[in-house]
């Protein structure tokens, strides 16, 4: 199993935009759709309005590999380019 943290550090005034337009493309609902996604949710930081946290599930690294490779994986990045500042990530595994 892979685990993902991913933190967005939204540029100032930007993460319920950048929240709204991956809804609205679908991405989110179309990553929880993939074979080996086991989770694949959203939440905004309470202490900081510019911060937006990603956690991920993957069966495996194969279903994470797939993933990397969607349509919706790469929308996401352009996405990302107008709205985020800054991305970290944390990868574990179970």
């Amino acid at each position: 199993m892979k685990i993902l943290i991913v933190t967005y550090d939204c540029k100032p005034g930007m993460r319920n935009t950048f929240l709204t337009a991956i809804q609205n493309e679908g991405i989110d609902q179309a990553s929880r759709s993939e074979e080996g996604n086991l989770r694949y949710a959203y939440f905004s930081s309470i202490s900081d309005n510019n911060k937006l946290l990603l956690l991920e599930t993957w069966k495996d690294e194969d279903a994470f590999e797939k993933h990397c490779g969607s349509t919706h994986f790469k929308k996401l990045g352009e996405i990302k380019n107008k709205y985020v500042d800054k991305t970290t990530l944390e990868q574990y595994y179970k």
